[in-house]
């Protein structure tokens, strides 16, 4: 098996701050599931790493590695994707956002995040993506109020 791309200096210093976030053996959903490089520097910083699809109806995470995991969403739906998130983890919970540059983030993406219980903690411009650092402030109670 080879290893995965490396990943850029940007996505290395945001992941490296994500791990020092979360607790020693905490659980770290990958919502993008693709990220293997990053999820390798995770599990190499004695976390676990949960692909979305693995997720269970009663689990709750203790970080978000969520690089590229917009890529593919119309930004309409981007506040639906982000409160799913934000339901996953635990209160406290950091997180890990990439978003491309090629059009800038969408206009709204602030307040979408302030909405779910996301604040900015951290952000760094880099040649392709915004690299945003987020913490979970807000309960947003049960997954079913969200569907």
């Amino acid at each position: 098996m080879s290893a995965p791309p490396p990943v850029s200096p940007s996505n290395a210093l945001f992941v490296a701050r994500l791990a020092g976030l979360v607790r020693r053996g905490g659980r770290v959903l990958d919502a993008a599931g693709g990220t293997a490089a990053c999820a390798q520097a995770l599990l190499a910083a004695g976390l676990q790493v949960t692909a979305l699809d693995e997720v269970g109806p009663e689990d709750l995470f203790d970080g978000l590695l969520a690089v590229d995991a917009l890529a593919t969403v119309a930004p309409p739906d981007w506040p639906a994707y982000l409160a799913g998130f934000a339901v996953l983890l635990r209160p406290q919970a950091p997180a890990y956002l990439t978003v491309e540059l090629g059009s800038g983030p969408p206009p709204g993406m602030r307040d979408w995040l302030e909405a779910v219980g996301f604040t900015i903690t951290a952000e760094v411009d880099d040649e392709r993506y915004r690299h945003l650092l987020l913490t979970r402030v807000l309960s947003l109670g049960s997954r079913s109020a969200l569907g």
